[in-house]
């Protein structure tokens, strides 16, 4: 699911994050939409899960950003998600 050339820097992204309960929120909301990228998903279909997430504007952006940096598709993901 994550782009092999940025394994490190998921890793520790991921160590950073799981500690605080927000951060660990958004963690699991990239991994759902990584792993329906990497089921071959349509983008409309990864759009349908995004939508169903319990988004803030903030966590919107954030979940976006970081799908979009670590992500095998995560430039489709971002060219492809309506806002």
């Amino acid at each position: 699911m994550v782009d092999p050339a940025k394994i490190d820097e998921w890793k520790d992204f991921v160590e950073t994050r799981e500690e605080s309960l927000y951060s660990g929120i958004l963690v699991d909301y990239v991994i759902e939409i990584m792993e329906k990228l990497e089921s071959g998903a349509t983008i409309e279909e990864v759009q349908e899960v995004f939508d169903t997430q319990p988004h803030s504007g903030a966590s919107y952006t954030m979940v976006r950003n970081i799908v979009k940096d670590f992500s095998k598709r995560g430039a489709e993901f971002d060219a492809g998600i309506e806002i």
